[in-house]
């Protein structure tokens, strides 16, 4: 059903300040600006991160992916549904870039953007600033009802069990990466936790200090995650959020060999380093946008 993770939409209160820290630290191009929205990428795709100014605090707008055929979302609103979606109106400013789009909020008001269609860049030329990733690679999110949004990944998105950390936390694949979409269980909390883009084993140690020019430290990091496999570097945007950088992500069958298994918490289930994220990581989260877009207001 889905695709991959395409994109990340967020309504932040200074747009100027969240494109030069994507451009200065992340090496991410701008592509468009259209009135207070902006469209920036680390590749081919017109967009894969979606800034739109509100005067408000951050938060995020929705989570773009990307179907596997445009069939997909003739049959996706009763399967969605039924897993405890609900299927929104919407008319956000990327839905231009998309032949077809299908908005669905599920449990905890976590926004998913379902769309086929959106356009190439022709001409890409490499980053000339900052650590540039290849991809946006996933997505993690704080739930309030973790069973309730486990069985609306499994039976409506269609995503499939990668790996747990007993009590708290799962992880999900639609493809062959290891995970698209974790959850974290926060009993009070509903929003993003981070999100996280694919770079090399070569740029991790470039990003600290780029950000010590500016005053700013890692959030947590360098560390060795076991559910997934991967290094891992993590730091705080322009807007507040929670950015993840790492390479290495396990990869599932058939085309990998990463077999899924639960954990349970303990020294060496976050970092085989045993290190634990400090509390302004664990306690990171950006809320879900009232609505999907600036343009829904």
């Amino acid at each position: 059903m889905i695709k991959d993770l395409a994109y990340m939409a967020f309504d932040v209160p200074d747009l100027d300040r969240s494109i030069e820290f994507a451009q200065s630290i992340m090496g991410l191009q701008v592509t468009e600006v259209q009135g207070a929205t902006a469209y920036l990428s680390s590749n081919q795709r017109h967009h894969e991160l979606v800034l739109t100014q509100t005067g408000e605090r951050t938060s995020y707008a929705a989570i773009g992916l990307e179907v596997e055929h445009p069939s997909v979302l003739d049959s996706a609103p009763a399967r969605l549904e039924a897993a405890g979606g609900r299927i929104e109106l919407s008319t956000a400013p990327e839905e231009q870039f998309a032949e077809r789009t299908l908005t669905v909020v599920g449990p905890g008001g976590h926004r998913f953007r379902l769309f086929c269609g959106m356009p190439e860049r022709g001409d890409v030329k490499p980053s000339e600033t900052g650590v540039p990733p290849s991809q946006l690679e996933h997505a993690t999110v704080n739930v309030s009802n973790q069973p309730a949004f486990e069985r609306f990944l499994r039976r409506g998105l269609g995503f499939r069990f990668s790996d747990r950390i007993l009590p708290f936390a799962s992880f999900w694949h639609c493809n062959h990466d290891h995970h698209g979409i974790a959850c974290f269980w926060r009993p009070r909390t509903n929003g993003l936790n981070h999100f996280a883009w694919t770079i090399t084993e070569e740029q991790l140690p470039q990003v600290a200090p780029l950000l010590a020019e500016r005053g700013q430290e890692l959030a947590w990091g360098p560390g060795h995650h076991p559910a997934g496999d991967n290094r891992f570097i993590y730091f705080f945007d322009g807007a507040g959020v929670l950015i993840e950088y790492n390479w290495g992500l396990g990869v599932m069958p058939p085309v990998g060999d990463y077999r899924p298994r639960t954990r349970v918490l303990g020294p060496r289930a976050m970092d085989y380093h045993g290190t634990f994220p400090p509390k302004h990581h664990r306690n990171a989260n950006t809320p879900p946008s009232a609505h999907g877009s600036l343009a829904d207001r």
